[in-house]
Order: C-alpha cells, then structure tokens, then sequence
C-alpha cells in the first residue's frame, strides 16, 4: 500500500509538468533566437531573404496562410458542431462537406485555363473574396440556428474560393520569386501554408473549445476577418512588375511583300497562296519567228531585246 501510495503521487496531476509550464515556456523562443543567428551567420541560409523583399512573394505567402487557416480551422470546427449540437452521425457529418469537396475536383482544371487567359491575380481575388463570404455565411448560419441548405451554401463559397486561389497562387509566386529561387518560394509556400493551417486549428479552436454555439459562430466568422484581410493587402499589393498577367498574346501575321503584291502563307485550301513567296512561275522566253537556226545568235540578241539582227 505504501509504494502504490507514494506512485499515486509521483503521477498526480499536481506533479505531473504540463507543456505550459515554466520549464518549458522558453524553450520554442530559444529555439528561434538560435535559428535566426544562424540563419544570418550562414552563407547559404535556408530562408533566402531575397525572396522577401519581393512584394509579390510577400502577398502571395499572406494569402496562402489565409486560405490554409480557413480551410483547416473550418474542418476542424464544422464536424465537431455538427456532431454535437446538430446530432449528426460520423456518415452524415462526412456527406455534409460534399458542397466544400466537389469544387476541389472539379474546378482546378477550369482555373488553369482562366490564369492562362486572364493571369493569375483576378482569380485570388475573386477566391479570397469567396472564402470571405464563406466564412461570414457559416458564422451566421450557425449563430442564427438556420437549416443545412445555409451551411451548404457556405460550404461551397468555401470550395469554390479555396480552389481558385490555390492554383492560381502557386503560379502567382513562382512568377514573382527572383531567378534561380523557384524551389526555395516553393518550399517556402508549403511552409507558410502549414503555418496557417495551424493557427487556423489553434485560433479557431480555441474559440469554438467552450462547446457553445456562439463560440463556434464566432470561429467560423474569424477565418472571414482573416481572408478579408488577406484580400485587401493582395489587392493593394497592385499590379508590379514581378506579379505579371502571364497572358501571352498572339503575333500579328506578318504578310511577306514581292514587290507591289502582298503574299501571305497558309494552309492548301484556306483561301491563301501555299507556294513560298518571292517565286513566279515564268513562262518560255518571247522568239521572234523569223528566228532560225543559222541566225541563233540573233535570236539571241532579239531575245534580250536588241532587236533583229540584220
């Protein structure tokens, strides 16, 4: 009884340290003192600075996190609430995000094409400002109690925002990063955007962790701030130099001159000349008929445009 007694107190939740405590609270803040001081001792440091003092790669990252802690705080606190206060089985909960996963499939392809004909900021934009709608749609919905045909609608702004800034964004910053740097603002991306997946869990969580419905209103309702945010910084980012339009126009057809005609290629059969310019068909040169053999170096000469000879 003795030694169960004195166990019982060595793992009592009185002696037991928890991550939060004061041995451990200064350790991630040590960590990133030591970090940073290597990172600007070292010659190739792992976090090239160049590539934040690009405004482009600086929006793009802003609104790569933003998406990250929409996305990951909402499917963190959406099936938590939709088991709880809506009751819902784990199958009902999983069928309810179909709004938010289809445009996952279906929409990427459909955003390739739309950066390559309009480039990749208007679709950010316009991304970002759904996932704004999304957020605030969810955060009402679930404040005012209303039915699933509101969450669906939500959802699926959601979906349908995430889809389009993604995409976009990767090809966004790739543009934007300086030369010789596209695997390091790759990697970077990935980073930043687990980055904000993790404060959206955190953040998010942390207000929907009461277990009330207000709180969890209020939670979905952040990651709207968070994306308005990002949009509103994107877009004063304007139009630099970096950031191109990637949109590549046609070339003029040139038309090829001979002279005073204009001559233009194309295929056989489409209405143009298909023969090369700069070549005509020449007939047989112009014989006198008086022209016989015994006289042919006059004809010659008649040829060339001397005249008979006499």
């Amino acid at each position: 009884m003795r030694k169960l007694t004195s166990r019982a107190r060595v793992f009592s939740p009185s002696t037991v340290r928890h991550p939060g405590s004061d041995a451990t609270a200064g350790r991630p803040a040590l960590a990133a003192a030591a970090f940073t001081r290597l990172e600007r001792r070292s010659d190739s440091p792992v976090l090239n600075r160049a590539l934040l003092r690009s405004g482009g790669v600086r929006a793009g990252l802003t609104a790569g996190a933003a998406v990250n802690f929409a996305l990951n705080g909402s499917l963190f606190v959406l099936p938590l609430l939709l088991a709880g206060a809506r009751h819902l089985s784990a199958a009902a909960t999983g069928l309810a995000f179909l709004p938010m996963t289809i445009p996952f499939a279906l929409n990427p392809p459909v955003t390739g094409r739309i950066v390559a004909r309009v480039g990749p900021r208007p679709p950010i934009i316009t991304g970002l400002a759904l996932l704004t709608a999304g957020g605030t749609e969810l955060g009402g919905a679930i404040g005012a109690g209303a039915g699933y045909g509101w969450l669906a609608a939500g959802l699926l702004l959601t979906g349908f925002g995430v889809s389009l800034v993604l995409p976009a964004l990767v090809t966004a910053i790739l543009a934007a990063a300086p030369e010789g740097t596209a695997g390091s603002v790759g990697g970077l991306l990935n980073a930043v955007r687990q980055a904000g997946a993790t404060l959206g869990v955190a953040a998010m969580g942390t207000l929907a962790g009461a277990g009330t419905v207000a709180g969890s209103a209020c939670a979905l309702a952040l990651s709207g701030v968070v994306c308005a945010a990002a949009v509103i910084g994107f877009a004063a980012a304007g139009r630099p130099a970096l950031l191109p339009s990637l949109v590549v126009p046609r070339p003029p057809a040139v038309p090829l001159t001979w002279g005073s005609r204009r001559v233009r290629r194309g295929r056989p059969g489409s209405g143009w000349s298909s023969r090369p310019a700069g070549r005509r068909r020449r007939g047989p040169r112009f014989r006198p008929r008086w022209c016989g053999r015994p006289r042919a170096a006059a004809c010659r000469l008649a040829a060339a445009g001397s005249g008979p000879a006499t």
